[in-house]
């Protein structure tokens, strides 16, 4: 019945639940009501994780990419060899979520059309931190710093200069801590 009214309305609900947990450990546990597990599992649908779905990965990421293509102002058409072999070998623990947290790291940290490994989180390019990133965070400030000085500070201006849109700029200021 809607709120405020005397009548009440039909409606034909189905109801899609997802989980990593074994529901009918989770039951035996005690950490999950029998009475619900048997009301939601009427068709069950196994789903094994990215890492054993071989070929997923890479055509999750392109799905990706046209998503990311689609809003943002760099284009990717491309992904170089190396970076898809650091896709297709990751192990992915955070599954299609990870995966799209990636891309769009790989969208805001790089430049151009083509997707390369070094855009890629260290933990996917296989490195325990960045130290070897130092170098190229310097070269990066500086350009960013005179875009900005041969625009006058203005950030759209330097953006465009730079090939890439006023947010990315403004988030590579954050992660260099250019002020």
């Amino acid at each position: 019945m809607p709120l405020g009214s005397t009548r009440s309305i039909s409606v034909d609900v189905r109801t899609v639940s997802a989980t990593n947990k074994r529901l009918a450990d989770e039951v035996t546990e005690g950490r999950f009501r029998p009475d619900l597990s048997y009301r939601i599992c009427v068709v069950t649908i196994h789903v094994p994780p990215l890492r054993a779905r071989q070929g997923d990965a890479e055509a999750l990421l392109w799905v990706f990419i046209a998503e990311l293509n689609g809003r943002s102002r760099r284009r990717v058409t491309e992904v170089s060899r190396a970076a898809m072999e650091a896709v297709r070998s990751y192990d992915w623990p955070g599954n299609v979520r990870e995966l799209h947290s990636v891309v769009e790291h790989a969208f805001v940290m790089g430049e151009g059309p083509t997707l390369e490994l070094s855009h890629l989180p260290p933990e996917v390019r296989g490195e325990a931190d960045e130290p070897e990133r130092r170098p190229r965070a310097h070269e990066e400030r500086r350009r960013i710093l005179a875009a900005l000085e041969r625009h006058g500070g203005r950030r759209g201006a330097a953006a465009a200069a730079l090939g890439m849109s006023r947010t990315t700029l403004w988030r590579k200021l954050a992660v260099h801590h250019i002020q």
